[in-house]
């Protein structure tokens, strides 16, 4: 089940020194430990789906590139992370239809979430995943602080609880 090669090894320093030099840090939930977070938590459903391979390695994938897009803002940043993706990905001879299935996946975990197959929703489900981690309230802050900072948006108690 374990998908370890070196092309993982490979997207792990490129897209953890992207998002250290290229994502502003004014982006303080969407930084390389949400990525990490992220790629964490992908592999472990893996591991619970018990999927092939050739499975984890997509979505290995998927989690590492999913937020690469900040770089130039929460805007469409999807769409932005599936074409760093293809570039690397196809750079470095991957195949056409698992990169589609990639791209599938990044898109996915665009809000609202709407996966239309498994991969996609293991995913949406590791992205997500903070959610019931016991880091919960130190990842709500994050968001907190990014949209105040990104977007000047100030929420009082109330309102927060809310959102």
């Amino acid at each position: 089940m374990e998908a370890e090669n070196s092309l993982l090894y490979d997207v792990e320093a490129y897209v953890t020194n992207f998002i250290t030099e290229q994502v502003p840090k004014v982006y303080a939930y969407h930084d390389i430990n949400h990525t990490l977070n992220v790629v964490s938590s992908t592999r472990f459903l893996c591991k619970q789906e018990n999927l092939d391979e050739k499975s984890v390695e997509i979505l290995l994938l998927a989690a590492w590139f999913h937020d690469t897009g900040y770089d130039r803002g929460p805007h469409k940043h999807e769409i932005r992370s599936c074409r760093y993706a293809r570039s690397y990905l196809s750079q470095h001879g991957y195949a056409e239809s698992d990169i589609q299935l990639i791209e599938g996946c990044i898109l996915a975990t665009q809000m609202p979430q709407q996966p239309k197959n498994r991969l996609q929703q293991i995913l949406c489900d590791a992205d997500f995943s903070h959610l019931g981690q016991k880091g919960y309230w130190e990842y709500c802050n994050k968001v907190r602080e990014e949209l105040a900072q990104t977007r000047d948006i100030t929420m009082n108690e109330e309102t927060w609880i809310n959102f």
